[in-house]
């Protein structure tokens, strides 16, 4: 494993509460999926997604899983200023806002940036009017 995978890796875990990257972890180390309330909660899940390879060379399961997943996210997303949609992301651990507190953030191509410090997990909640 390189420095690379590490660092998407711990961007990944540090976008959800710590509940449910446990039982993530768990999951992939067990490879049974937990029936609690913490996968009720979650839309979707997360599966062997081959972040470190272009589009083209995955897997159909993971381009149609990644498909699933932007379809969901475009119906939920708000609108920038400028007209375009934002896309939401996690806030890299080593950058300064990440220090501030902040653990997710609204990114729109025009360059508009709106941070927040809830984690991705909890914007996503709350753009869903709650669960």
């Amino acid at each position: 494993m390189n420095i690379k995978q590490v660092e998407q890796i711990s961007t990944f875990l540090s976008a959800y509460p710590k509940d449910v990257a446990e039982a993530g972890i768990e999951a992939w180390r067990t490879g049974e999926i937990p029936e609690n309330k913490i996968q009720d909660s979650m839309e979707g899940r997360v599966t062997d997604v081959q972040v470190d390879k272009k589009y083209t060379e995955l897997t159909e399961e993971t381009k149609q899983f990644l498909r699933e997943q932007s379809e969901k996210m475009t119906k939920l997303m708000p609108f920038c200023k400028c007209g375009k949609q934002f896309a939401l992301m996690g806030v890299c651990p080593s950058c300064p806002k990440y220090n501030e507190g902040y653990r997710s953030k609204y990114v729109c191509s025009c360059g508009f940036e709106e941070f927040f410090k809830q984690t991705v997990y909890d914007k996503i909640v709350e753009l869903k009017g709650g669960m």
